[in-house]
């Protein structure tokens, strides 16, 4: 293998050092079964020496489901999670919760809170692999894990949620569509921009630069992927890649790389921890409608930019908009708006996203009541914005006009 399994190799040898007949726990999305990234896995894991057992993730909600899942791997040498970032948060999960009585009962607490901590001694006893299936959620290096239940979604954060080892290997999002490709994307630049875009009047740092250069590179990275014309191949049953899509997967390696880096600390201001609105929304949004995390994400974002940039600071900087959005453009070298909101839409157009949530009255009511218990109402990440200030984002025609365009 390449070195794109370096890391992943390294954490099966340290196994293979203090057990001589390793096994390995695979846990997989259950549409990926017969999936080539699952043969590559298990073929891989055979070169190695290392015996594998292959599960799929049931598409469970609540944290019992999830902790007798954990409680079934943790049993192996090693687990892999095969999939993408639901089925990758959920095995981080598993496989924490399920190693301590006192951290299940933590997550299993009930608040309104949307946003959990794991306790500061969290652990996961058994080495966990994750090997990512599709792009942008940069679930395999991040620590945090998001948590579906019945009638809500949370946040969980902790740094023992964070795998021991990834592969970022381009060939295994070959199978995706071009709109999964396209949010992929657009989700690595909304990471990106939340944080940079939130952080009130402050001279510009180190980590404010490394954001600009990983926009830049994300933007570039992505209109060679996803402009019109160029769309990705599909994985052959053999799981090679063809000639003519070679660059692409390489290309969608570096983007792999991209996603995995937005969740560094490194790219983080300490000001702008609790500042980034348009995430706990989205995910509410989400939730309520049933649709797609980044489908609600473009739906919300323009308006969110176009609220920042009318002077409402609570959902942004507008000067630090304005700069990330000149960056972005730069980048692209293609025309588009100079108005930020006006132009994070017509990028995700560009870029095949075209799909927006279409909300009812009362699922408007029921997003905008939701977010504000989960995230505000003296919580810091909505700090200051009310349920009606929400449905007005909503409501807003120069919303609409950008976001329904």
């Amino acid at each position: 293998m390449t070195n794109q399994w370096e890391s992943a190799t390294h954490t099966v040898l340290r196994v293979r050092a203090h057990t001589r007949d390793a096994r390995a726990a695979v846990v997989v999305d259950p549409a990926l079964t017969s999936h080539p990234a699952t043969s590559l896995v298990d073929s891989w894991l055979g070169t190695m020496g290392v015996l594998s057992t292959i599960s799929a993730m049931p598409a469970t909600v609540g944290l019992i489901d999830l902790t007798a899942v954990g409680e079934e791997v943790l049993r192996s040498d090693l687990v892999v999670a095969v999939g993408g970032g639901s089925t990758l948060d959920r095995v981080k999960l598993a496989t924490v919760a399920a190693a301590s009585e006192r951290v299940l009962a933590h997550v299993e607490l009930r608040s309104r809170t949307g946003l959990v901590m794991l306790p500061v001694d969290a652990d996961r006893p058994t080495p966990l692999i994750a090997v990512p299936t599709t792009l942008g959620t940069g679930a395999e290096s991040s620590a945090v894990a998001v948590l579906d239940e019945a009638d809500r979604r949370r946040l969980v954060l902790g740094p023992a949620l964070r795998p021991q080892a990834a592969v970022l290997d381009g060939r295994l999002s070959e199978g995706l569509l071009p709109v999964q490709v396209a949010e992929g994307v657009l989700e690595v630049l909304a990471r990106l921009a939340g944080p940079y875009c939130s952080v009130e009047e402050a001279p510009f740092s180190t980590s404010d630069l490394l954001v600009e250069a990983a926009v830049r590179g994300c933007g570039a990275l992505g209109e060679q992927i996803c402009r019109p014309g160029r769309r990705p191949e599909p994985m052959d049953p053999q799981g090679s890649i063809a000639d003519g899509s070679a660059i692409l997967a390489s290309h969608r390696e570096e983007l792999l790389r991209l996603g995995a880096a937005s969740h560094s600390q490194h790219l983080r201001r300490l000001q702008s921890r609790w500042g980034a609105v348009l995430w706990p929304l989205a995910n509410e949004l989400a939730f309520v409608t049933g649709s797609r995390k980044m489908v609600a994400t473009l739906t919300l974002w323009p308006g969110v930019w176009r609220s920042a940039l009318a002077g409402d600071r609570r959902y942004g900087n507008p000067e630090r908009i304005v700069r990330l959005w000149n960056v972005l453009r730069e980048a692209i070298h293609v025309t588009l708006p100079v108005d930020p909101a006006a132009g994070i839409a017509a990028l995700a157009r560009r870029w095949g996203a075209h799909d927006r949530v279409s909300t009812t009255s009362s699922e408007a009511t029921k997003w905008a009541s939701r977010s504000v218990r989960a995230w505000g109402s003296g919580l810091p990440v909505l700090a200051g914005l009310s349920v009606p200030d929400l449905l007005d984002l909503l409501r807003s025609p120069a919303f609409e006009a950008v976001s329904g365009a």
